[in-house]
């Protein structure tokens, strides 16, 4: 079927990845039939609106049954040397990580099973997301359904280990990257050639601001702060632990709302009870994508104070602010990596060091104490979302150069 784009990731649908769903859903508003490959399928009891219809273009398998079997034999007879080349390169490619060479192992069965059916249903182009395990799925449909790819990278899957990404950059038709920031790291990383660099063009992920519409300074008789975030090191939820410690040793009234799940969050549980912080955090859990626009619209402002993980991993850029941002609530992050290419400081937000835990205090006690200085930011946040980071406009730019590769 004409217009017809699959779309593959390592999970679907995954609650923390809810740019790949919306711009998915974007993709269909602008006329797209969409196809969903996902390696995993991972439902949870909190899921974003709209996921039920989207599980209806969800084509699905196991990483071995009968199906994938008989498509994989079918697949080697029919042309045995590019089913032998694409197990090679993609085995020699991995050889070096357990991780990347076991899980491409893994999903090797699969990703041909899925070029069958990528080629049976018209599929024109695939995109994947993140530049693991799905781009190498991505690449056995190129190399046996002759079905060119693209790519978007984020942040951990570029950062931690980055073996092969001048190769799939190579054979796909293009590459986004969220920030500047990558891309230039890319290019450093490799030593890009010009004819290298020019396939990564920066698209930004996006909101829809209509969806989360600019709404009033709440009348909070104590202030709010809102930290929406996975339990994850990289989000730093241990330094902002010590700042809310230094802000009530300051004498300092508030509530906070960490809002997430995640492997750290009985970590963080207990350094809020040991710091005394029982009556001032409030662990909200996993909340769907409503649930948060009511806690953004009911908070004074909002911190994501990020840093670089054990593993090296970090932000891109945020989609938690952009939210927040776009609500027209005043941002506190840290200066690192994309980040500064979504928040001017002291413009559209405030930006702090990572891990300075007494700066990261000292700006959110700037904001609970100056309601004018939280409008202005709020105000600026708003418009740098709407102009820069804006769903719609971001989706046309990729729709392009689907369009441009067809």
């Amino acid at each position: 079927m004409k217009n017809t784009i699959a779309y593959v990731m390592s999970r679907y649908p995954r609650i923390t990845e809810t740019f790949v769903h919306f711009e998915m859903l974007e993709m269909q508003r602008r006329g797209r039939r969409v196809l969903i490959f996902p390696l995993l399928l991972e439902r949870s009891q909190v899921e974003h609106p709209q996921v039920e219809d989207m599980m209806a273009s969800v084509v699905f398998e196991p990483f071995m049954s009968w199906a994938v079997l008989r498509d994989n034999v079918l697949s080697f007879v029919s042309s045995p040397r590019a089913y032998c080349a694409a197990i090679r390169d993609i085995l020699s490619g991995t050889l070096g990580s357990f991780n990347f060479f076991f899980g491409a192992l893994g999903v090797f069965p699969k990703s041909v099973s899925y070029a069958r059916q990528a080629k049976a249903r018209g599929v024109e182009h695939v995109h994947a997301h993140f530049v693991t395990h799905p781009v190498i799925c991505a690449l056995v449909i190129k190399r046996l359904a002759g079905i060119p790819f693209s790519f978007t990278a984020h942040a951990h899957d570029i950062l931690i280990d980055t073996r092969m990404f001048d190769i799939k950059l190579r054979e796909a038709e293009f590459a986004i990257m969220i920030s500047q920031y990558n891309k230039s790291l890319m290019i450093k990383t490799f030593g890009l050639p010009p004819d290298q660099a020019e396939k990564m063009h920066i698209v930004h992920c996006g909101i829809d601001p209509d969806d989360f519409p600019a709404v009033p300074a709440p009348d909070n008789p104590i202030p709010e702060i809102a930290c929406v975030a996975s339990f994850k090191d990289m989000k730093g939820h241990v330094h902002l632990v010590e700042a809310l410690r230094l802000l009530c040793g300051q004498g300092r009234t508030f509530l906070c709302r960490f809002i997430g799940i995640g492997p750290l969050e009985g970590e963080i549980r207990r350094r809020v009870e040991e710091a005394g912080l029982n009556d001032v955090v409030i662990f909200e859990g996993a909340l769907s994508r409503p649930e948060v626009k009511k806690r953004l619209a009911h908070c004074d402002c909002v911190v994501l104070p990020s840093v670089v993980g054990r593993r090296g991993d970090h932000e891109g850029i945020p989609v938690a602010l952009m939210e927040a941002m776009a609500t027209q609530r005043p941002v506190v992050a840290s200066r690192l990596a994309g980040i500064p290419e979504l928040i001017e400081d002291g413009v559209s937000g405030l930006l702090v060091p990572p891990g300075d835990v007494r700066a990261l205090a000292e700006a959110l006690a700037k904001l609970l104490d100056d309601p004018a200085l939280r409008r202005i930011l709020g105000e600026r946040g708003r418009e740098t979302v709407v102009q820069h980071f804006n769903l719609k406009i971001e989706t046309v730019k990729l729709d392009a150069l689907f369009r441009r590769v067809s």
